[in-house]
């Protein structure tokens, strides 16, 4: 996934000439950020499977689609060292992960159609699959933090030998309120 490659290697993220934020490069955030999720319990496989599920997305932003030379209402993807670096990625063959992305199903009175997208369509599609797997590590990762942080969930018994009563039912909440997302 990311071995070799660079915030230019990839359209979604793109050029920046800032390399440090606050002091710190990227490779301490990457570290704290690491340390950060093993913390609330994003570590082993868990971390693996969400950094290969970010790669996935950044991955479909690479991919390019371009008119398919013989029917000019089809789409092909003609990056293929990209699109084959997505299907090792995600397991699927190469094929697979092209028709899903160039071609639509419409189901009409019982029979089912495969109709090809155009290039921007096919874009604007692959555009909106990387937005929805997005948005779902975003909302897993909460969900996540959420759990691990719960007082309810991980302070059920006294916290000192002293204290008689159990902690179930008298803690208060501090919600955060996502503006920018």
């Amino acid at each position: 996934g990311l071995v070799g490659t660079d915030n230019e290697s990839f359209s979604y993220v793109g050029w920046t000439d800032t390399e440090v934020i606050e002091g710190k490069d990227d490779a301490t955030r990457w570290n704290l950020t690491r340390q950060a999720l093993g913390l609330v319990g994003v570590k082993g496989d868990r971390l693996k499977l969400l950094i290969r599920t970010i790669c996935v997305v950044m991955q479909l932003g690479n991919l390019v689609f371009e008119p398919d030379p013989s029917n000019e209402e089809a789409t092909v993807i003609t990056s293929t060292e990209e699109l084959d670096m997505l299907a090792s990625l995600m397991g699927i063959d190469a094929m697979d992960i092209q028709l899903a992305l160039t071609e639509r199903t419409v189901t009409a009175r019982n029979e089912t159609f495969k109709v090809p997208l155009n290039d921007t369509k096919a874009r604007d599609s692959c555009d909106a699959f990387a937005k929805e797997i997005y948005a779902r590590i975003f909302h897993w990762l909460v969900r996540t933090i959420n759990e691990a942080t719960s007082a309810e969930k991980n302070y059920k018994e006294p916290l000192f030998p002293k204290q008689k009563k159990k902690l179930e039912g008298v803690f208060g909440t501090i919600g955060l309120l996502d503006i920018f997302g």
